[in-house]
């Protein structure tokens, strides 16, 4: 199965389905990961280019500096981001969702802004994909992601977000 994993941000892909992406490798899976971002930042590309290749994925960057996402997906499983209040994982989702599509609970919105409504409401009418806590290795990941260490480590975040580490992909339910 080819699993294409689209991120809003650099570090999606790596805060929301790090575990899911090395379990699908490991049993010989392919994986894509697909970086939408509205600016050329090389640091940010460049960290998500060293992610993708240290979990052994492929990667494509697409830049939506219209804000409007005009992206052809490469073929396989589309996984894109639940849409917690972040305006880009929200338009993410809006813009390139398909009958088809799974959603990943995007960390650490799901976490930080402890909006348990939304997410239930996001979540009502899906069926869990997956659900794991990924190893505590994960974490070792982090330093490639240099250019957001202030937010990880603010405020004692990074102990927040290693404490709650979880994963979950949702489907839509089938009507019988």
């Amino acid at each position: 199965m080819h699993f294409v994993v689209v991120e809003p941000h650099a570090d999606d892909a790596f805060l929301s389905t790090h575990g899911h992406i090395l379990s699908w490798v490991k049993q010989g899976h392919t994986v894509h990961i697909v970086t939408l971002h509205m600016s050329d930042n090389p640091v940010r590309l460049t960290e998500a280019k060293a992610y993708a290749d240290k979990v052994g994925a492929a990667w494509t960057e697409h830049n939506i500096g219209d804000g409007v996402p005009s992206v052809v997906l490469p073929a396989g499983q589309v996984i894109l981001p639940l849409g917690i209040r972040h305006p880009d994982h929200v338009l993410a989702r809006q813009t390139l969702e398909t009958p088809d599509a799974w959603y990943y609970l995007d960390m650490p919105y799901a976490l930080v802004q402890r909006d348990a409504e939304l997410v239930n409401d996001l979540i009502r009418g899906t069926e869990i994909v997956s659900f794991m806590k990924p190893h505590g290795n994960k974490w070792r990941n982090l330093p490639i992601f240099k250019s957001q260490a202030g937010y990880f480590y603010w405020n004692g975040r990074n102990q927040q977000l290693k404490n709650a580490s979880f994963e979950m992909i949702v489907k839509p339910k089938r009507a019988l």
